[in-house]
């Protein structure tokens, strides 16, 4: 049997154990004389670090040491991957909201500009009706305070999505620096 990732050869002599990992230190001569106990302590190996210094001793956890970490990379690249997918559907989904509101916007516009269209018809009017200055003058002031109103609305409420997306953005990023600095 050969390992395909660094061309070491094993032996067809294979030896299953089971180990007690909660009792290295009970470990026998034999135990030992067969490195038992170094085996049980690479599966209690909770840092790197620990891993590394076993490896050091062994070309055989060397090798299972290496196959651990190029898993584990394997995981953080597949998360960061999946976690760029999510963000990706997320922007699109955002996108897609904020044209529906870009459209509704567009829509309430074009009302309200027609509304202040027909107030300057009745100007006109006024001048042929001689409607009175105050009357047109409240008419106008209506038109413009719902103008003006429907824009403040708008542009409040488009900017705090605009920040909460900038967040959120901000939030992914970092997410994904930590994965990749495992």
């Amino acid at each position: 049997m050969r390992n395909v990732r660094d061309g070491y050869e094993y032996s067809g002599k294979f030896n299953l154990s089971v180990i007690e990992l909660n009792h290295i230190d009970m470990a026998t001569e034999e135990d030992k004389l067969y490195g038992v106990d170094k085996w049980a302590r690479v599966f209690k190996a909770k840092t790197w670090e620990e891993l590394k210094m076993l490896a050091k001793e062994n070309p055989y956890i060397e090798s299972a040491a290496k196959s651990i970490f190029e898993y584990n990379n394997d995981e953080i690249y597949e998360a960061i991957f999946h976690d760029r997918e999510d963000v990706t559907d997320l922007l699109r989904r955002d996108i897609n909201t904020l044209q529906e509101q870009v459209t509704e916007k567009d829509r309430i516009i074009a009302k309200l500009k027609a509304r202040l269209e027909r107030e300057n018809q009745i100007d006109k009017k006024a001048a042929v009706k001689e409607i009175s200055d105050e009357e047109r003058a409240q008419l106008q002031n209506e038109a413009r305070e719902d103008y003006n109103r429907s824009q403040a609305t708008f542009h409040g409420y488009y900017q705090d999505q605009i920040d909460d997306l900038k967040a959120e953005n901000e939030s992914l990023r970092k997410r994904i620096r930590e994965l990749e600095a495992k």
